[in-house]
């Protein structure tokens, strides 16, 4: 599905889940692309507007690795909802799974190149700050943070332009 703007049309698959990140104009997925509805993974150009079709691919492959692994397991994974500032046009995850091995906490961009303080706060308490420049169509990773995590924490990462 193309959409103007190399924006997702994700907006179909809406009532589909069970709630949807309006911030990132798609649905809250996990670093191994499952929704908060536990029977659903989304990945390539559904979650974000056009990526390389190699990229598809390899997060194609990734999900079929998730879900292979969801089958085997048959748990369900613990995950928190991250919420961002206005000024972040787009990022992922944006569940964080409190047991992930995942070597990023999110990738994230912004709409206009910045300077400022990128933080990562916890229940208002700062967990994780840096000076950065952002540029826009250029992802930032913020690094995986040493924290633990519980289900009821209220995870927020606010950019703070100088």
């Amino acid at each position: 599905i193309f959409g103007g703007d190399f924006t997702p049309e994700s907006a179909i698959l809406q009532e589909s889940f069970d709630e949807f990140n309006y911030a990132n104009g798609s649905c809250f997925i996990s670093e191994s692309f499952q929704t908060k509805n536990r029977d659903q993974f989304l990945a390539g150009n559904v979650i974000r507007g056009a990526l390389a079709a190699f990229k598809c691919y390899a997060e194609g492959k990734q999900v079929a690795v998730s879900l292979h692994r969801s089958i085997q397991e048959d748990s369900v994974a613990q995950t928190i909802e991250i919420s961002v500032s206005n000024n972040i046009q787009w990022y992922q995850p944006s569940l964080i799974t409190i047991d992930s091995k995942s070597s990023i906490f999110t990738a994230l961009r912004v709409k206009t190149r910045a300077s400022g303080v990128l933080k990562v706060t916890v229940n208002s308490t700062e967990i994780w700050s840096q000076s950065v420049t952002l540029y826009p169509f250029i992802s930032f990773e913020i690094p995986k943070i040493d924290f633990d995590f519980k289900d009821d924490d209220v995870v927020n990462v606010e950019f703070v332009e100088e």
